[in-house]
């Protein structure tokens, strides 16, 4: 597997939770659990592609499927709040390759 060197922002509190989580062995090293967390992402995607597909195939489950998954399992979870971070994918001896913007640059880009 190749593996390639990038620079992220994360918020300090999110820095710390890693780093806690590297002190207490709950993860390799900081970049393990970055790695995981993308592999974590990956499988939701993957997963949400197949329930798409499924729904295009055979249309939505009816009202009374969802009122029992409901009360099997409770009510869904309001979806976590997603944040833009800034990363730069840099190869050995090159320049940046690409920036992703945060919402500050965004915000200064605006006319």
């Amino acid at each position: 597997m190749t593996v390639e060197k990038i620079t992220v922002s994360l918020p300090s509190g999110q820095v710390a939770a890693i780093r806690r989580a590297v002190r207490e062995g709950r993860a390799a090293s900081v970049s393990a659990f970055v790695s995981g967390a993308v592999a974590v992402q990956e499988q939701r995607e993957s997963l949400a592609d197949v329930v798409a597909a499924w729904i295009r195939e055979d249309g939505r489950p009816p009202a009374e499927a969802y009122a029992w998954a409901d009360e099997v399992l409770g009510p869904p979870r309001p979806e976590p709040k997603r944040r833009m971070v800034h990363a730069t994918i840099v190869r050995s001896g090159e320049p940046p390759v690409a920036r992703v913007p945060t919402p500050e640059r965004r915000a200064r880009a605006r006319p």
